[in-house]
This record gives structure tokens, sequence and C-alpha cells, in this order.
């Protein structure tokens, strides 16, 4: 139940709080920090730190300070927790034409939660390969909860689930993804509260519920509409946008549905279409 997931999570808050911190200053120190059970904070206190490898995260662990992570994939373990704080940022941009690979910056596996809080924020453009969404979703009953007032561009898009136990939550923060890219896809459970979003595929098995926030780019033509449902959508409260007029688009082979309140407090700008 949502109670019973929310107090696992708050003691895994717990967990870190009673953890020790740990400042770190370079590649080195981080690991090492890493590595140490007893850390469940780690403060990179510096300009930016190189990794090119993958951190396997296997605890409740919370990453804060204001350090570039740069070329950095995190591999949250099965039950294990990764919290990004502070003003720290996660940076996978490649440059441009690089022959390198684009890499997930988070993936997630069975019961693992990940929390983007604070101004942290997670960024990711360029490189080759299918590769390069910012949170890949790889395991069951995964939760992701977005609670920063940060500004993310991930080229290739931000959250991609094909399980539809998994658990999205959104209460603030910017989330861009490029042209033809929707910034979310997901067949699982998705809750927008606040920020603002590009666009969102709701897949088959997919629900999305909108309480607010903002949905849309008004100079968005690449992809079909802000929102695109194959399973079920209730739109209840916030804006969404349209693109070359169409707000939603809801695919009616796979029986998607949609629900729209009657309230104010929803406003939907262009139409709602029926493919």
């Amino acid at each position: 139940s949502e109670l019973l997931e929310r107090k696992k999570l708050n003691d895994s808050f717990k967990d870190i709080k009673n953890s020790e911190i740990r400042v770190v200053k370079n590649r080195k120190e981080f690991l090492n920090a890493l590595k140490n059970k007893n850390v469940g904070t780690i403060i990179a206190n510096c300009n930016e730190i190189k990794f090119g490898n993958k951190i396997i995260i296997n605890r409740s662990l919370c990453i804060t300070g204001q350090a570039r992570l740069l070329n950095v994939q995190f591999v949250l373990q099965e039950k294990s927790l990764l919290v990004l704080s502070g003003n720290v940022c996660v940076d996978n941009t490649r440059k441009p034409l690089s022959l390198y690979k684009s890499k997930n910056i988070i993936e997630m596996h069975d019961y693992s939660v990940f929390v983007l809080s604070e101004n942290a924020t997670v960024n990711s453009s360029y490189g080759i390969g299918d590769s390069g969404a910012a949170i890949n979703v790889l395991g069951e009953s995964t939760r992701i909860y977005l609670n920063s007032s940060g500004h993310n561009f991930v080229s290739k898009g931000l959250i991609n689930s094909n399980f539809a136990s998994s658990s999205i939550f959104i209460n603030c923060g910017k989330y861009f993804s490029y042209k033809n890219y929707h910034t979310i896809i997901t067949e699982g459970k998705i809750i927008v509260k606040g920020g603002f979003l590009k666009s969102i595929l709701v897949g088959e098995n997919g629900n999305l519920m909108l309480n607010g926030g903002i949905i849309g780019d008004k100079n968005e033509h690449f992809v079909a509409a802000p929102i695109e449902v194959f399973g079920k959508a209730e739109l209840k409260s916030g804006v969404v946008k349209s693109s070359s007029g169409v707000s939603v688009l809801v695919h009616k082979e796979t029986l998607g549905e949609i629900s729209v309140s009657k309230s104010k407090n929803i406003d939907i700008k262009g139409k709602i279409l029926y493919n």
C-alpha cells in the first residue's frame, strides 16, 4: 500500500540521517566514501568530478554538495535508495558529433528508489546509441520522486519505464527533452502535482494523474501532443499546452481512456484527439 511504501522511504531516510557524512574533493575520495558502508551522505565539495564508469548503489545514500559529476552511471541495486540533493549536477553531456555512446544516468532495479531534491539536476545530450535517458527502469516496483527546483535537459528523455509496477511522483522542477523524444515514457503510475514537463507518453498499462503543473512547450511541434495516452489519464488540475492545436492524443486501438475534471483548475489549451 501507499502508506507502507512511505514508511519504508522514511525508514531509509532515517538510515541516511543516522549514518556518517563524508566531504570529498576528488574521484578517489568519492569512491572511498562510497565503499564505506557506514557513510550515508557524500558531500561533493569541489567544481567537478570525472568518473567514466558505473557506480553501484547498494544501500541508502545521499549525494549532495555543489559539484558537477561527469560521465557517470548510477546503478541502483535491489531495495537501494539514491538521493541527489544540494546543487549537485550529474552531467553526461558528450561533445557534439561525439562517437562515444550516450549513457543512462540512473539504472533502477527491483524495489529501488530515486529522489531528486533541492536544486540537484540531471543533464545529458549527444553521444551515439539508444541509451541516454536520465532514468531507465529495469526492475519491478521502483519509485521515482522529482522534487528538485532545478532545470533538467536530457535529450533522449528523462524517464523510460516499461514496468506497470513503477511509480513516478513529480512535485516541482523543469524537465526537457529534445525534439521528438518524449520527456517521460511509462507503463506505470505517474502523479504530477507541479513543475514543467515537455511531454508524457502513457503506455497501455500506464496511468497518469495530473493534479497540477504544466505539460507542453508552446514552441513544440515535434511530438504528436504534450500528453499521448495508450492507457489511462485523469486530468484534474494544471495546464496542458498544445502541439499544432492538439493537447492530448488518445489511442483508441489500445482502449486508451481519459477523464477530465469539470473544475476551473484544469486548463487544456488545445483539442483532445481520439486516434
